[in-house]
């Protein structure tokens, strides 16, 4: 009964559908919680615009809230690590590496690293590209001595992914290159935080890549981390993340009142 219902306000990155039957049957499990959830936090606008028709529930129940690098806290300073001669890829969510393999066997005098486990067991990677699982220190690492990082995403996908990676690449002040996946648009303006490029096809990446990599643009790449910089101190840090978060849970607590009666209680954002 709708007075025993607890009111959720479920956020995050959202599902991709399966095919066929099985997403019918997804999409009926999702209706029957729906009743509950009163608010869909997601992480970009592809999803607030998509996901209703998607899996069947009320447009008015999406809110944005754009996501964050937990490192990007007010009083947190970086100093930027140099950058070696390496383009470093990684992660494992909804990527897409064959562009990057073919990119790193047309630009064999660069030295390829992707962190990930997506390429095991194949022998047909070229000899300038190293790939492998890294921990996540190592991971890390990698991010902050790359020349250029790079987040190649599927572009089919219905829902975000990659944040964590080019987010924490772009605070790092790395020259960052992400698909036009769902989502890259709300973090990334195009040449001036970074650049999107199409992961379909490899002369994309080569142009990104060589113009970022090349001296005579320099002083436009410092100048495109330092915004990027910028963009994650005053846009996608987690001060502004959880503020928002709260003010949709606020709203969940207001609905909560109205079902059981009670007072609702802000949480506020200190």
């Amino acid at each position: 009964p709708r007075w025993l219902r607890p009111v959720i306000v479920l956020y995050g990155e959202m599902w991709e559908p399966n095919q066929g039957g099985r997403h019918r049957l997804e999409k009926w499990i999702v209706n029957l919680a729906d009743r509950a959830i009163q608010r869909y936090f997601v992480f970009s606008s592809f999803e607030v615009e998509n996901f209703p028709g998607l899996w069947g529930v009320a447009a008015e129940k999406m809110r944005l809230g754009l996501f964050c690098t937990l490192n990007a806290r007010a009083g947190v300073e970086i100093t930027p690590t140099a950058r070696r001669e390496f383009i470093f890829a990684g992660g494992n969510s909804f990527r897409d590496y064959d562009t990057m393999v073919e990119a790193a066997r047309r630009m064999p005098e660069y030295e390829f690293v992707i962190g990930s486990h997506r390429l095991a067991g194949r022998t047909d990677l070229p000899p300038n590209l190293r790939a492998e699982q890294f921990p996540p220190d190592e991971f890390q690492h990698l991010i902050d001595t790359a020349a250029v990082v790079v987040v190649p995403l599927r572009q089919s996908i219905q829902r975000t992914a990659g944040q964590l990676t080019y987010l924490e690449a772009m605070w790092r002040k790395k020259p960052v290159i992400v698909s036009n996946a769902p989502g890259a648009r709300d973090y990334i303006e195009h040449k001036k935080s970074g650049f999107i490029v199409d992961n379909d096809d490899v002369h994309s990446y080569l142009d990104a890549i060589g113009w970022m990599l090349n001296p005579a643009n320099q002083a436009q790449v410092d100048q495109m981390c330092e915004m990027a910089h910028r963009a994650i101190k005053e846009h996608f840090n987690f001060q502004r993340y959880i503020g928002e978060l709260l003010a949709v849970m606020d709203e969940a607590f207001e609905i909560s009142s109205q079902i059981h009666g009670f007072p609702a209680k802000s949480l506020g954002t200190d």
